[in-house]
């Protein structure tokens, strides 16, 4: 397990974080909605790094990659009655 693999990517997001906020405040002036663009791609970036991560780990942490990612099929059970209540 490299847990400073994870922590890299991290890092790697919050370094890139405040050239994309300069850029979408500044340079495009976007303002406020240039400062949102770059948090949200700050946070997907470091969503699809920590979650390729532990996707290809997934076997070492002893669980599957669908686990890993939230998807299984117990997550859908009651979700029809659920959308009708909604």
């Amino acid at each position: 397990q490299h847990p400073t693999l994870a922590a890299a990517a991290s890092c790697l997001c919050a370094l890139l974080h405040p050239i994309w906020a300069i850029t979408f405040v500044r340079v495009l002036d976007f303002g406020n909605a240039g400062a949102g663009y770059a948090n949200s791609i700050t946070w997907w970036l470091q969503y699809i790094f920590l979650a390729s991560y532990a996707y290809i780990k997934s076997e070492t942490f002893g669980l599957s990659a669908w686990t890993i990612i939230g998807i299984e099929s117990s997550a859908l059970e009651g979700w029809w009655s659920y959308v009708q209540f909604a």
